[in-house]
């Protein structure tokens, strides 16, 4: 049943995603090309065509990036609306009326909202490549000089021999992505529980477990980093700028810290929807 309600889930937020997908690429391969033209512009052209150019490519480059934030949250966005409309509106009536566990309904909505973030993320380092294919992007906005292809080899190299802590910053940045859904759902189910002003009780609820987990874990990290920092370099060879393995060992525990306050949230939001569902 999991798979069914997984397959209406992609069906139903796939109709908004896939339009903000086509548009984002869409505007990063105009302004990939646009820059080429408006260099050759700016490289030969009058004062006055120079500034012009710059215009243009400064509205682009704002509507691309304006683009890109909202692709980046449109992930968990959506998730809420659809956990909220779907689990805590009229529509729970219907959905609850379903032969499915709640768990199943959790799942669906966790993995949708999880999947689409990670598309949207994929979206941004495409557009990213897409504008890094034209030389001419650093030459806009700088001189000729400082473009020089052992930059590209600097970073590929770095890349290779960090690629632990990259993968390691990957995993975190996906139990990042599930905890912030899981803060909101949450959220979401303690407000239901009251009977006037949930929405506005949803979101102290939220804002209160931000600043608390926040406060909790940056504390903890303070008093945890603050003798790893001294003693600890950033670096384990500078000529190559690999970063010390005790930071991927950080990482892991951070992440490992999330992933458990996630798991006692995603419980919680499984006992209020199970036996605590209010939809007066």
């Amino acid at each position: 049943m999991l798979g069914k309600l997984l397959k209406h889930e992609f069906k139903a937020t796939a109709r908004l995603f896939i339009p903000i997908f086509i548009m984002v690429t869409a505007i990063s391969v105009a302004v990939r090309f646009l820059v080429d033209i408006l260099y050759d512009i700016n490289n030969g052209g009058t004062q006055a065509g120079e500034i012009f150019s710059m215009i243009i490519a400064f509205i682009f480059g704002a509507a691309l990036v304006i683009g890109m934030i909202c692709l980046i949250l449109s992930g968990p966005a959506v998730s809420l609306y659809r956990f909220y409309k779907n689990v805590y509106t009229d529509e729970g009536y219907l959905t609850n009326t379903l032969p499915v566990k709640p768990v199943s309904i959790l799942a669906s909505k966790l993995i949708t909202g999880i999947v689409w973030t990670i598309v949207s993320g994929a979206i941004v380092v495409l557009c990213f490549l897409i504008l890094a294919s034209s030389s001419k992007i650093i030459l806009f906005f700088a001189d000729d000089n400082i473009y020089e292809s052992a930059y590209y080899n600097a970073l590929f190299d770095f890349i290779l021999d960090n690629i632990w802590f990259i993968i390691s910053f990957m995993i975190f940045g996906l139990i990042s992505v599930t905890m912030s859904i899981s803060s909101v759902y949450v959220s979401v189910s303690i407000g239901n529980l009251a009977n006037r002003h949930k929405v506005l009780i949803s979101i102290a609820v939220y804002f209160f477990l931000t600043i608390v987990l926040g406060m909790a874990i940056g504390i903890i990290l303070v008093i945890a980093g603050t003798n790893f920092f001294d003693t600890t370099n950033l670096f384990e060879d500078t000529e190559t700028f690999k970063l010390s393995g005790e930071y991927t060992v950080m990482i892991w525990v951070y992440s490992i810290v999330l992933f458990i306050i996630s798991l006692i949230e995603l419980f919680v939001t499984h006992l209020i929807m199970k036996h605590k569902l209010n939809l007066a």
